[in-house]
């Protein structure tokens, strides 16, 4: 019964869709549409992505999220229906969710499609995915491989999560090869993966590369999650010259990335060096509470700088501790 309910469903999104000119964003996340039940013939009786694609051509929407809902079916080999929205994606999709959708790199090839073609894609989120694997679970790194190629001639994509992907360091040299010519991506989010210090080797050459564009003009990375990985601190001795020279980076996230104390000293020194840098997190980092804090204090420090040029009337000076007002 499942599938009669989810085909009379899309008939009436389908009304809706085709005749509402003013809906630019549809959520629906959550709703297990790519499993219809327990019968396994189920999932061959109708396929929901299909009838969806069909007429997104014809509505205004331009931003969905359909996270959360076994595109490519429970074993992510169903591929016909993502093949129908990649090829709305590249027509004119802005932003695309699909997290936690047991994507893998099959899939992560087929959505490289709708890159290749200039699409005007802005957002992409596909964290808590198996991009990293193959369709037997098996390490492989063709589907990075494909898509970085196809970030390059993608001239508007902004924000980027890969998070939680089992992703390696040898994916991010493919794909920060391909982000070195992607001056208009301000956010990456790959936290939760495998990388180590070679893949902040090949990071920190993304953040020179960006390093001289112009935040007027909201160009170069500007947010960066790395946490969750093991990096270690050999990882911030990789990162730390890259981060100092940025004029665009202003956000780094690198909790529980097993860095030590002794590069604590590293983020005290870019923090003073670098005022563009107003937000870093390192917590859970086997580092004395007493860094962490006064590390945490230049980069407040940095954020009151910020204020005071931009909203003076909202700082209060008197509401700092000691650390933070040694650091301003």
């Amino acid at each position: 019964a499942q599938p009669i309910r989810m085909a009379k469903m899309n008939d009436e999104l389908q009304k809706l869709l085709l005749t509402n000119k003013t809906l630019t964003a549809l959520d629906m996340a959550g709703n297990h549409l790519g499993n219809f039940g327990p019968h396994p013939l189920n999932e061959q009786k109708y396929d929901f992505f299909v009838k969806l694609a069909s007429y997104l051509h014809a509505s205004p929407i331009r931003r969905i999220d359909l996270s959360d809902n076994l595109i490519c079916g429970e074993l992510g080999r169903k591929m016909l229906g993502l093949s129908k929205l990649v090829q709305w994606m590249g027509k004119y999709g802005l932003a695309f969710s699909a997290r936690s959708s047991k994507l893998r790199g099959q899939a992560l090839m087929m959505i490289s499609d709708g890159f290749s073609h200039s699409s005007p894609m802005e957002w992409l989120d596909l964290n808590d995915n198996e991009l990293g694997l193959d369709a037997q679970g098996l390490r492989n790194c063709e589907g990075i491989r494909v898509f970085s190629k196809s970030l390059i001639h993608s001239p508007d994509i902004r924000v980027l999560k890969l998070a939680r992907n089992s992703l390696t360091d040898e994916d991010m040299e493919h794909l920060c090869g391909a982000l070195n010519f992607v001056p208009t991506l301000t956010e990456l989010d790959i936290s939760g993966n495998k990388l180590h210090s070679r893949a902040m080797e090949v990071i920190g050459d993304v953040i020179l590369s960006h390093a001289e564009l112009s935040q007027a003009d909201d160009l170069g990375l500007q947010i960066l999650n790395i946490s969750s990985n093991p990096i270690s601190t050999r990882g911030v001795d990789a990162l730390k010259d890259a981060i100092r020279k940025s004029t665009t980076l202003t956000s780094l996230d690198a909790h529980n990335c097993d860095i030590e104390e002794d590069a604590m000293l590293h983020f005290r020194e870019i923090m003073t060096l670098n005022p563009f840098i107003r937000t870093l997190d390192i917590c859970d980092n086997p580092s004395r509470a007493v860094s962490i804090a006064m590390v945490d204090a230049e980069a407040l420090a940095n954020l009151r700088l910020h204020q005071i040029r931009h909203e003076p009337l909202n700082v209060k000076i008197s509401n700092l501790s000691n650390y933070q007002y040694a650091a301003l």
